[in-house]
């Protein structure tokens, strides 16, 4: 097989010298899942759905209430389905408890991407003599544990250290992950960069600001800082309306919060598609995205790209993101937040800069060229550079 690095045009099939690649992407989380949904769940479609026809990729998902164990989602792109479905926690432990067997059994795979979570590890390096690659998309042992108990912060901890062990490669999202990785990897000159992305469609939103503040991602309370939102939003003198979109594990304990503060004026949308997601957008006067820890933030690129101004948490995955081209508060600090939606509501000078900015930086985080980019890396583990 040819050393030449090429990333090729969908309709050659040029990748790997032509050479059919079969990948496994071993990841827990999938987009129709009830209890997560999350980015990187949709990273792995937006780039996947975008490869040539010669790369035919798996993707290993837990299962959840009514899903299909398998599912074709475009010619040489399947997802499959392992463990068990009867609970968040009892899918989480059965799936990380199933790869071994799956990599055991399976044999019809040239490589593997295996996208490490300490809360259900899959320590493929250890069934498998294929080139594996660590996808890094959060350390959990370093905040997304805190406050969980001593257990989970525990093991945390060990499964996180076992794979910066054991992994020999690496590819993270962001510049600033890059250096979180780096402190920990034992194969320090194997770390790449293969950025989230943004789709087209999110650049053809059509602005027509409405009275609301807008929150649409994953509902989990401690990560993207709901808690904080909704303190933030009870301290304002004017308040125009809060929409929450999304889904997550932590709906029912926000919607108490909502009821225990006296918010009258929040509405919840629930799980919403791409096109539901353009129309939020183009009605929302800002997007607001107060996490508490972020490894790039895709939520923060698609306000971007869609023209609308953004505020954010100041934390390193979305400062990667945003740089000048929305407003940054300290993590955890209601006050500050509430200050920044009052200006941002109040200023309209303030709001159109932003999203004129946004727009511009957005083009440069394209999913088309991110799974070029991650097309490279694979070109290489298989090629053994």
């Amino acid at each position: 097989m040819s050393n030449t690095n090429t990333t090729p045009d969908k309709k050659d099939g040029a990748t790997f010298s032509g050479r059919r690649i079969r990948l496994l992407n071993i990841i827990y989380d999938d987009v129709n899942n009830p209890w997560l949904g999350g980015g990187g769940a949709m990273r792995a479609y937006e780039m996947y759905k975008r490869f040539p026809r010669n790369v035919e990729v798996t993707l290993l998902t837990g299962r959840y209430p009514k899903a299909k164990r398998a599912e074709s989602i475009s010619e040489n792109f399947t997802c499959k389905r392992v463990g068990l479905p009867w609970s968040y926690t009892v899918s989480r432990i059965t799936f990380a408890l199933s790869i071994p067997f799956y990599l055991l059994t399976h044999k019809d795979y040239d490589m593997v991407i295996d996208e490490h979570s300490s809360f259900s590890p899959a320590f493929s390096f250890f069934y498998t003599k294929r080139p594996v690659i660590g996808y890094f998309q959060n350390i959990h042992s370093q905040k997304s544990v805190e406050g969980k108990g001593f257990f989970k912060t525990f093991f945390a901890k060990i499964f996180d250290k076992i794979a910066f062990r054991y992994f020999k490669r690496y590819v993270t999202v962001s510049t600033s992950f890059i250096k979180m990785v780096e402190e920990r990897a034992r194969h320090k000159d194997n770390i790449r960069l293969v950025h989230n992305g943004v789709s087209e469609e999110f650049f053809n939103v059509n602005k027509t600001e409405r009275d609301y503040i807008l929150f649409f991602g994953r509902i989990e309370i401690y990560q993207k800082g709901i808690d904080t939102l909704l303190e933030a939003y009870s301290e304002l003198r004017d308040k125009p309306k809060l929409v929450i979109a999304g889904g997550g594990i932590d709906e029912d304990k926000v919607r108490l919060t909502v009821k225990k503060l006296g918010l009258q004026n929040v509405q919840f949308i629930g799980r919403y598609s791409h096109k539901q997601a353009c129309e939020l957008l183009s009605g929302a006067v800002c997007v607001v995205m107060p996490s508490r820890f972020e490894s790039f933030g895709i939520t923060a690129l698609e306000a971007m790209a869609s023209g609308t101004a953004f505020i954010g948490s100041k934390i390193p995955g979305l400062q990667d993101v945003v740089a000048d081209c929305g407003m940054l508060v300290e993590p955890e600090n209601p006050h500050g937040l509430a200050e920044a939606m009052e200006r941002m509501v109040k200023d309209a000078a303030l709001r159109r800069s932003f999203e004129e900015k946004g727009r511009i930086r957005a083009r440069s985080f394209m999913w088309e060229q991110v799974s070029k980019d991650l097309l490279d890396v694979l070109a290489d583990a298989v090629n053994g550079r």
